[in-house]
This record gives C-alpha cells, structure tokens and sequence, in this order.
C-alpha cells in the first residue's frame, strides 16, 4: 500500500520540478507568484511584486486585476482584493475593459498543491502566470506563446 503513495509523490515531483523548465515566465517572476483558491472556487494567479493578478472563473471568464493584495488571516487563509480591468469572456473569446473592486477570502495554495490536487497542470498554471504580465490576457484570448 505504500508503494503507490511514494510512487504518486514521485510523480508529483518530478511534475513541479519540470513547471519551471516548462514555463515560460522567468524564474524571476515565478518567484513572485503565488495562487490562491478564493471561496467561491476562483484561482487566482498574482505577482506580488507587481500587484497584477489574473482570476479564472472556469468555463466563463479570465479577470485580469490590477493593485492586488493580500491580508494574512493565518492557517493559509487570506483577504484578496484588487482592481477589476478586464474580462476575456471564455465563450465568445472577447476581452471587455471593465472596472471595479474584488475582495474575497481565499486560501494560499502551490502550484505543486494545485497540480496534484486539481484539475490544472502545469502548462495552463504558466498561462495564467503569463497572464498577470503586459500583453497576457490577449495572448491568452490569441492562444499566443508567451515573448
């Protein structure tokens, strides 16, 4: 019964090992990157250092936030809000400028936590990375490379 757990955890490994190598953000950025998964079931993806976010609301929409921050409030659980910018539509595959305030309760979580323990893999957690940088959310909507 062991064996398989160790065996899973090894592959889980080697998955988060070779994120970075497969991403195409920098190192740099990665290390400013944290995720979060909000109470009403958003990831998000911000930068700290920048204070841009981006927020997926599957099967729906990408929100892309500007001046993101968190609160600490213990046992992983934070405060984020942001500014609202823009809003690809995940239907029509149209960005719409938008504007207005986000804040919710979410919980800290890594990209190893989210690609063993979600349906999100590591080629889509560098989108949404990509997607907190100038230009990101329309190289997502073009399914463009990342420069």
């Amino acid at each position: 019964m062991k064996l398989p757990l160790k065996i899973s955890t090894v592959v889980a490994s080697l998955t988060i090992l070779a994120f970075p190598a497969n991403a195409e953000a920098s190192q740099s950025v990665m290390k400013n990157m944290r995720f979060f998964i909000t109470s009403e079931n958003l990831l998000i993806a911000a930068n700290i250092q920048s204070g841009s976010a981006c927020s997926l609301n599957q099967g729906i929409s990408v929100t892309k936030m500007s001046g993101f921050k968190t609160i600490e409030k213990g046992n992983s659980n934070v405060r984020v809000s942001g500014k609202v910018e823009s809003f690809l539509s995940i239907k029509n595959n149209e960005i719409s400028p938008v504007s207005g305030k986000f804040q919710s309760n979410a919980r800290v979580r890594t990209a190893d936590w989210l690609i063993r323990n979600t349906q999100y893999y590591p080629e889509f957690l560098s989108a949404m990375t990509d997607c907190t940088r100038e230009g990101g959310l329309k190289r997502m909507q073009l399914d463009a490379p990342s420069p």
